[in-house]
């Protein structure tokens, strides 16, 4: 250490040693005249209460005078028997107040003051040593008074009147002679530690420079035998260090990569068994099930497994597949396909216990255990791992008669394995559900469509040949009536012939819905003339549309069970050009080449794809779905392309059927 560290370090020494003296004195003498003060103040309280209650004894029996002029008289004694009261210090006060309701009302202090106090409320916070005293409490505290300044105050009631004494100084005044002492002390104690620190340097500083010398020239040859020592040291040290990391490195390396080998093979063989059970999605449950315990036996180097499902209750497991060395060398006949678990052996600890169970001694007793019947596989190992699907216990995994023992690996092994397998043969049963669950869908949706076109077709027949024949008949009597009424009634003769007219537009709003439920043209002249019909229907209605028709087969080239289908995407792709699209130009084609083609295009707005199926375009999804449900339950294909400011185009194509 220098000899500048030392002198710091010797005054920071002194000057804490004082400072801590300093500080202990002035705290312990603080605290005693806190507690001499304290005693002061709770004396005059006591005693002002005290003589308070003695001069209101007017009776001689110690009760209270009840006269108005009680009150009054009692503070002129009490003024007048302060009168040569010298307080306490600078900011000391006696003060006397009662309770007025929910205030206190300050009705008296030492030193007279001239000004009335406000009252402060009960509840305020302030002057909460007189608060104590009209609630008739007795101590002292520090607390804030009226003013809200923190003071230490003594508080006594007086019960006869129902008053409150308080005698207190403000705390301040009773810290700043110690505050002051221990500034003065502070600054003595300075001055000493630097009068001693300056001596100390003066004395020591001599010695210490002889000390100094002798010391370096010590040290010198001291380290100069210690570092020619410390060399031959460090090489040795750092010759046999690099040989023992070299080693422990190359040993390290060694274990690394051969756990690292045997890991990546194990993985390697069982991501090998898993791709191939993967591959054969389509196989039948026997091949599958071979190709199971095929790679149960060979990732645990099991000589016997099984692999059984078991039911939702878990009492009962139902045999998926025994493997061939089990089924070859098992004489037990017949074999049972189900297993109740109540009484099953050491194999059903896995279910009961709902873990993985390793049975490395099956000679030896186990719980669970209750023996072989005649003719089972003789057994040396045993390893039982269950498969858990939706929160149960829905397969389990048998391993049997490996040469050495099973260990956490092998369940490691099986475990993903048997997982795996599982999640296959979960993907095949919901695979197979789903193909089932869309065959029922599409034959429901093809039966509604069925029934929705029959219902169609009686719809517009009844209309055809009810409400339409009815209108007819209206329509010739009204001519009939107008011919009659002549020139004899013309006025007669306008309302009728107005009568006409409406009974007219009827007729033809009936052949409209008629058309559009079922187009007489569709039954009687084939598809193209319906096309063209409604083509020409749609420019009348939707005015100033422009719609062309192109036609590239013939009628007879078209399949009956197409034509319906046809029709209808014509008509929702057209509906919702005109209402969603706003086109004015709209292309239709009908053609046949390897496959028979329909394509609706126009110059509308267009939309985005994957707004179709926001709320804004629910009706255009509708439609979109309508038509695409209709194209393939008849054999064919849709396809659906727009795009904002681009228009939309709606191509949908069938097989050509065979001549």
């Amino acid at each position: 250490m220098s000899g500048k560290k030392r002198v710091l370090l010797l005054i920071g020494i002194m000057a804490g040693a004082c400072v801590a003296a300093s500080a202990t004195a002035i705290l312990l003498l603080y605290r005693v005249a806190f507690e001499e003060q304290r005693d002061i103040l709770v004396s005059i309280a006591r005693n002002h209460a005290r003589l308070i209650e003695e001069l209101t004894d007017t009776g001689g029996d110690g009760a209270p005078d009840p006269s108005g002029n009680l009150e009054d008289a009692l503070l002129q004694k009490v003024a007048g028997a302060h009168k040569h009261f010298e307080g306490i210090g600078h900011t000391g006060e006696f003060k006397l107040a009662k309770r007025v309701g929910d205030d206190i009302v300050f009705i008296l202090d030492h030193r007279y003051r001239e000004d009335i106090q406000v009252p402060v409320p009960l509840d305020s916070g302030l002057a909460e040593p007189m608060r104590l005293a009209l609630l008739g409490r007795s101590g002292s505290m520090v607390g804030l008074d009226y003013r809200g300044v923190k003071v230490l105050a003594a508080y006594e009631p007086v019960p006869v009147l129902g008053w409150g004494i308080v005698a207190k100084v403000d705390l301040s005044e009773l810290r700043v002679p110690f505050a002051r002492s221990g500034l003065l002390a502070m600054i003595i104690a300075s001055v000493v530690v630097l009068a001693g620190a300056l001596l100390f340097i003066r004395v020591t500083n001599p010695i210490v420079a002889r000390l100094e010398a002798q010391a370096r020239r010590l040290a010198k040859m001291v380290e100069s035998l210690r570092r020619n020592e410390e060399d031959l040291r460090r090489a040795r040290d750092e010759l046999e260090s690099r040989v023992e990391e070299r080693t422990a490195e190359l040993a390290g390396v060694n274990d690394r990569l051969e756990t690292e080998a045997r890991e990546r093979a194990r993985a390697e063989e069982r991501l090998r068994a898993l791709w191939s059970i993967a591959e054969k999605v389509n196989a039948e449950a026997g091949d599958l099930c071979d190709h199971i315990l095929e790679g149960t036996l060979r990732m645990t180097r099991s000589r016997y497994a099984f692999y059984g499902f078991l039911n939702p209750e878990e009492s009962r497991m139902t045999m998926y597949s025994w493997s061939r060395d089990a089924l070859s060398d098992c004489g037990i006949s017949p074999r049972p396909g189900e297993f109740e678990l109540a009484g099953a052996g050491i194999w059903a600890e896995a279910v009961r216990q709902r873990r993985v169970v390793i049975v490395n001694d099956y000679a030896a007793d186990h719980p669970g255990k209750k023996g072989l019947p005649e003719g089972h596989v003789p057994l040396t190992r045993v390893l039982m791992v269950p498969v858990f699907g939706h929160n149960r216990i829905v397969a389990i995994v048998v391993a049997a008669n490996k040469e050495t023992d099973y260990d956490d690996e092998d369940v490691r092994q099986l475990e993903a394995f048997a997982s795996g397998v599982q999640l296959i043969i979960e993907q095949r049963r919901m695979e197979s559900a789903l193909r089932d669950s869309e065959r029922a869908c599409r034959l429901l949706s093809r039966q509604v469509i069925d029934a929705q076109e029959k219902e169609r077709k009686w719809l517009a027949y009844e209309i055809h040949d009810g409400i339409g024949q009815s209108l007819a008949a209206m329509k010739y009597r009204a001519e009939g009536c107008v011919r009659m009424a002549g020139g004899a009634l013309p006025a007669t003769a306008g309302e009728l012939n107005a009568l006409v007219g409406m009974i007219r537009d009827a007729i033809d709003e009936v052949r409209r819905i008629q058309n559009d439920l079922r187009p007489a043209y569709l039954d009687v002249m084939g598809l193209l003339e319906t096309m063209a019909d409604f083509c020409e229907n749609f420019r009348a209605t939707y005015k100033g549309a422009e719609v062309s028709l192109n036609v590239g087969i013939t009628e007879p080239e078209i399949p009956d069970a197409l034509k319906v289908p046809i029709f209808r995407i014509l008509q929702e792709a057209m509906n919702n050009a005109a209402k969603h699209s706003r086109a004015d130009r709209i292309a239709v084609g009908i053609a046949k080449g390897e496959r028979i083609e329909l394509r609706i295009s126009d110059n509308g707005a267009g939309c985005d794809p994957g707004e179709t199926s926001s709320p804004g375009g629910q009706g255009r999804n509708l439609g979109l779905f309508s038509m695409r449900e209709r194209a393939e339950l008849s054999g064919g294909m849709l396809q659906f392309r727009s795009a904002p400011g681009s228009g939309t185009e709606v191509w949908a194509s069938w097989p050509v059927p065979d001549a």
